[in-house]
């Protein structure tokens, strides 16, 4: 009941803040700031993996936040207003940096074809699987060395996710096509031999 009762406490705060930053009130919204960078910044990070886009990022966001936060009608929760904000301010960051929309970069497994008669539910499955290999494989990437950037994580994404060539990745990103070769097999492979190697590919199996 207490647990409650202090959730409930601090969504009137915070609905009472936002009010207050409706009406110009900057020191309520710096509040809100505070109270929510750290969020918004983990969400950044869940999109755009170079630390001065994610930095930009949220600065961005509570920048948009207080410019539009008249049009926040209190139908949902502020920090899901403010998650959307963020998420659009990432993607059209990758779409300025990349030509890449967001739709794209949805895990979208095109390797393979889907089975006959596949279920929506085991399809929403396997995308979650993708997705938490795709996590495991970028949390490796980031250790290697030399690490990998964004442009190393979208060639994956391209090449293992979608199975499309190196020539079609290329014109996605406007490389020369020997540039994504050099770093799909110097950079992408080797992460990917160690990531399955380590047995990180099987895991979740058998349980």
């Amino acid at each position: 009941m207490q647990e409650g009762r202090l959730l409930l406490d601090e969504r009137s705060d915070t609905q009472d803040l936002v009010e207050r930053a409706k009406r110009g009130n900057r020191r309520a919204f710096g509040e809100l700031d505070k109270r929510y960078r750290d969020e918004v910044t983990k969400h950044c990070g869940r999109i755009l993996y170079n630390e001065q886009d994610k930095e930009d990022a949220v600065q961005e966001t509570f920048t948009r936040a207080w410019r539009s936060i008249h049009t926040f009608d209190g139908r949902s929760h502020f920090s899901g207003w403010l998650y959307r904000v963020a998420e659009n301010v990432c993607w059209t960051t990758l779409k300025k940096k990349y030509n890449i929309s967001r739709t794209e970069l949805q895990v979208t497994v095109t390797v393979e074809p889907p089975a006959p008669g596949k279920t929506p539910e085991v399809t929403a499955i396997e995308t979650m699987e993708w997705e938490r290999m795709r996590e495991a494989v970028f949390r490796k990437g980031e250790t290697a060395k030399p690490p990998w950037d964004d442009t190393d994580r979208i060639i994956y994404h391209f090449s293992i996710e979608r199975g499309e060539g190196h020539a079609t990745i290329a014109e996605r990103l406007h490389m020369n096509e020997s540039a994504v070769k050099q770093r799909y097999y110097r950079k992408i492979l080797p992460v990917l031999k160690e990531f399955y190697d380590e047995g990180e590919g099987d895991e979740g199996e058998g349980h």
